[in-house]
């Protein structure tokens, strides 16, 4: 058929278009939290204690489903399919993305005592790359680049850096370096240069250090100043942190009424998916500052003793558990995490997020790719192209985070982890059909 366009024309006017960005709903394997802890508090073998850690509260506080239903506001059903997994979780991989702290975490110290700590961590690293004992991902958090504090944060992160390459010849695999506060537009493309230097300078390849940024105030929220954030990071950029905290003392909210469940967190954090728009960054979430710490200590406590302890760990597991979902529903699959028993909050109501919405999500799933990505509908739910993306992130998901085998997932829905990690829905179906 002749068109009026000639192919030439067509061809000039295609060559204008910008190149499609990447697609944020179709990540690699991501975290599902990051678990902080001070720089002075560091050792070769801080995962694998975490992991420990929290094994014992595990066994203590939900020793049986129906204990971790109860904390978790989970239905029965769903929590003895959890409880086995959960605990395997823990006993594999408790710690998936861990950041030595140097800033809140760590507190203002002397100079010589943050290089002593600084050169520490690094030794630490190095010992436990040695050893096999580092989490998928790790990293730092050094203190703000601001006029106050630059000086210091660039010093611990050359301390650290140095120190790791001599000791170790090299830097553990995904090290990330975390900037907090970031207010001023220019600290994202200092922290890069800074890394630029110390690659070069210790042989290092350009870009294996990786940045990620937090988001702690209503001016950082801005699109405009968040895109020119992350364009300053040169593709070096991970993620976005989310500081509720910080943010919610900037805008003058009481300390009593803060927590991630005030509605300007909502607000914040739809903001940050319009401000990553289109960049292939994630997002994570702050974290619950209501611990699950038992008040009472000692082996020897009486009845009374015993349940207010067990009462004080489950409602903050309750407020831990809804922050996540809350999270999760807002598309935010990510969160921190500050103590051990948080690891068991966290697995658990995120595997169960995933297990509930299997077999929904797979029937949903199997009729898309049965009628090759033209728009279909399944009862009373309609999904074209977009959503056939959302559902196959789910079981890449599901089966990252330890809630599905590979095996189950084949069996659900006819797909391999092969097929889940295409780099589009419209690749997974060529693969498919090849």
């Amino acid at each position: 058929m002749n068109t009026t366009l000639s192919p030439e024309a067509q061809a000039c006017l295609q060559a204008r278009l910008s190149p499609e960005p990447a697609d944020p709903s179709e990540p690699s394997w991501h975290p599902l939290h990051t678990v902080y802890g001070g720089a002075h508090l560091f050792s070769p073998r801080t995962p694998a204690k975490l992991g420990s850690l929290a094994l014992g509260v595990l066994s203590r506080y939900a020793a049986e489903p129906e204990e971790l239903a109860e904390a978790m506001e989970m239905e029965p059903e769903t929590a003895r399919r959890v409880w086995p997994r959960l605990k395997a979780r823990l006993e594999e991989c408790p710690v998936e993305d861990y950041r030595i702290d140097f800033e809140d975490g760590y507190g203002v110290r002397s100079e010589e005592e943050e290089d002593r700590h600084a050169l520490e961590v690094a030794n630490a690293l190095a010992i436990a790359m040695g050893e096999g004992g580092l989490p998928p991902r790790i990293g730092i958090r050094i203190r703000a680049l601001n006029h106050q504090t630059a000086p210091r944060a660039l010093r611990t992160l050359d301390l650290v850096l140095t120190r790791l390459v001599s000791e170790a010849g090299g830097l553990p695999r995904g090290f990330v370096v975390t900037l907090p506060k970031v207010e001023q537009i220019e600290a994202p493309g200092i922290l890069t240069e800074a890394l630029d230097r110390l690659e070069a300078a210790l042989g290092l390849h350009s870009g294996v250090v990786a940045v990620e940024l937090m988001v702690e105030s209503p001016r950082a929220l801005d699109p405009g100043f968040l895109k020119a954030g992350l364009g300053a990071c040169q593709g070096r950029c991970l993620a976005v942190h989310f500081g509720a905290n910080d943010f919610l003392t900037a805008c003058g909210v009481a300390p009593a009424e803060q927590d991630l469940g005030h509605p300007l967190c909502d607000f914040a954090r739809a903001m940050l998916h319009v401000g990553v728009a289109g960049d292939p960054v994630r997002l994570v979430d702050g974290t619950t500052t209501v611990l699950p710490v038992p008040p009472h200590r000692g082996e020897n406590l009486d009845r009374e003793k015993l349940l207010e302890n067990r009462k004080v760990v489950h409602q903050a597991w309750c407020r831990h558990a809804r922050d996540i979902r809350r999270g999760l529903r807002q598309g935010f699959h990510q969160g921190w995490d500050l103590h051990p028993a948080q690891l068991v909050s966290r697995l658990a109501v995120v595997q169960a997020w995933y297990l509930e919405g299997a077999e929904a999500v797979a029937d949903r799933l199997k009729n898309f790719l049965e009628a090759s990505a033209q728009a279909t509908r399944v009862g009373t739910v309609f999904d074209d192209a977009a959503t056939g993306r959302a559902l196959l992130a789910h079981f890449r998901r599901a089966m990252d985070c330890g809630a599905l085998e590979e095996s189950e997932v084949r069996k659900r829905v006819g797909l391999a982890r092969e097929h889940l990690l295409a780099n589009s829905f419209e690749d997974l179906l060529a693969r498919r059909l090849a």
